[in-house]
């Protein structure tokens, strides 16, 4: 009886590796308009754990450490950095869309200097992000530690 079962268990689990999988990936409309905006948290603490820490490291010189109304000077910079740089976006897309900036060697000109004064406003919206995603956790953390939801760790 035992010899039975064995054999049936071996016998079922090889139907069912022998099953053909579907290779079928399909996603709902939902799921589809939806993927644009997906975000996986894991996905985001490997590319970001590096740079937080070695900035955290940063700060731990003396004097290095913003005040709270510097920190809070930062993320309006860094939101304003990234509403121009969002502006300057839509406006290279608006003016490809409706035919350039002019006549054809003239909009190739103005694209080049519009797409490097974007590059610089990306580029200005990256080095303000670490410090503004920090001052903006310290907030958020002392909010939380004010309504007593501080851990050992902190």
């Amino acid at each position: 009886m035992r010899r039975f079962r064995k054999i049936a268990a071996l016998v079922a689990l090889a139907l069912v590796l022998l099953i053909p999988q579907s290779d079928d990936f399909r996603l709902t409309p939902v799921e589809l308009i939806a993927s644009e905006r997906l975000f996986s948290i894991l996905e985001w603490e490997v590319a970001n754990f590096p740079q937080k820490w070695f900035h955290i490291a940063g700060n731990l010189i003396p004097g290095a450490k913003p005040s709270r109304d510097e920190r809070l000077a930062i993320v309006d910079e860094y939101l304003e950095a990234a509403r121009r740089a969002d502006k300057e976006k839509r406006r290279i897309e608006g003016a490809a869309r409706t035919g350039g900036f002019g006549g054809a060697s003239a909009a190739s000109a103005s694209a080049a200097v519009k797409d490097d004064y974007l590059r610089e406003l990306l580029s200005e919206k990256r080095r303000l992000q670490p410090e503004a995603e920090e001052a903006v956790e310290a907030e958020v953390s002392a909010v939380l530690a004010e309504l007593g939801f501080q851990s050992r760790i902190g």
